[in-house]
C-alpha cells in the first residue's frame, strides 16, 4: 500500500472515530435498586446530579428536597447536549425553569408548566453544547417535582474541527509526497 493510500486510510478512520454522539437515557435504575437512599448526589453514565444543600430521595423518580438546586454536570467537566427528560409531579401548575450554562459561558433558560402525573419535555437548541443544566424545587411542599429518563450526549465536534483534521492530514500527506519526490 503507497503512503498515500495510508493516509486516505488513517483519515477515513479518524473521521469515523469523530462520528456523532451516542445518546445516553439515565433512568436512575441502580439508584431505584437502593430503596430509601438519600444523597447529596448522584453519578450514572458518565454524569452526575448534585445538590447544594439538598438530599435526593426515591420517590420513583430522582428527586431532591424543597429549595435546593439540583445541577447536571458531565463527569470530568466536558460539555454535553440535553434532548429531554420526563417531569413527573404530584401538582399541576408549577413552573420549573431550568437555567443552562453554555460552552460559551452564556445562560439559557427554559420554562416548562408540570401537571399532574409525568409530562415528557424536550429541549430545545440552546441546551445543545452546554457545562451544566440546573433548576430549583421551590414549592412549599418537601418534594414537588421529580425527573426521569433524562437524555444526555456528549457534545458532537463542530465542523471546523472535521475541516481542522483534514486539513493537518493533508498536509502530511503534501509532506510525505515532498519527502518522497526529494
Amino acid at each position: 500500500m503507497n503512503i498515500s493510500k495510508k493516509i486516505i486510510a488513517v483519515s477515513a478512520l479518524a473521521l469515523l472515530a469523530c462520528g456523532s454522539a451516542s445518546a445516553d437515557v439515565i433512568t436512575f435504575n441502580s439508584f431505584h435498586a437502593q430503596a430509601g437512599l438519600a444523597a447529596p448526589s448522584y453519578t450514572e453514565d458518565g454524569y452526575t446530579f448534585g445538590s447544594n444543600g439538598g438530599l435526593f430521595s426515591l420517590l420513583g423518580t430522582l428527586d431532591s428536597t424543597l429549595g435546593s438546586t439540583t445541577t447536571l454536570t458531565a463527569n470530568g467537566g466536558g460539555n454535553f447536549s440535553l434532548s429531554s427528560l420526563d417531569l413527573d409531579s404530584l401538582f399541576k401548575g408549577t413552573k420549573v425553569t431550568f437555567t443552562a450554562v453554555t460552552a460559551a459561558g452564556n445562560t439559557v433558560q427554559q420554562v416548562f408548566t408540570t401537571k399532574s402525573g409525568t409530562k415528557s419535555i424536550t429541549f430545545d437548541a440552546d441546551f445543545a453544547d452546554v457545562k451544566s443544566v440546573s433548576w430549583t424545587q421551590s414549592r412549599f411542599l418537601p418534594v414537588d417535582y421529580g425527573v426521569d429518563n433524562v437524555v444526555v450526549a456528549a457534545a458532537v465536534p463542530e465542523p471546523e474541527t472535521y475541516a481542522m483534521l483534514l486539513g493537518g492530514l493533508g498536509l502530511l500527506g503534501c509532506m510525505t509526497r515532498r519527502k518522497k519526490s526529494a
